[in-house]
């Protein structure tokens, strides 16, 4: 007996199933999870760094683009992935404006 609550089916690799009776197991059973959403002031100011990086990359051109795509292929990550993570990393905002660290 499960103990009271929503639940949903969820998509697994094969054999890391729970669902008995599904073929190859991959079905797995877990409680449905509302994730919490608190609006600290330091969340607010990392979502607004993340927004200014997006908006920033997408004013880049190729050529700017260019020195992150050594990064991605060592980290076999994408190109944006290895520009957010720099930016998140060596940069922050002040007044709204990316400033670098």
């Amino acid at each position: 007996p499960r103990p009271f609550g929503r639940y949903v089916y969820q998509r697994v690799k094969p054999g890391a199933g729970n669902v008995a009776g599904f073929p190859g197991l991959t079905l797995q059973l877990r409680a449905h999870v509302i994730p919490l959403d608190p609006k600290t002031p330091a969340q607010i100011a990392r979502r607004d760094l993340m927004r200014a990086a997006v908006a920033r990359w997408h004013t880049l051109t190729t050529q700017d683009k260019d020195p992150y795509k050594i990064t991605a292929e060592k980290r076999q990550i994408t190109v944006f992935n290895a520009f957010i993570s720099d930016t998140l990393k060596n940069w922050h905002l002040v007044g709204g404006v990316l400033v670098e660290k």
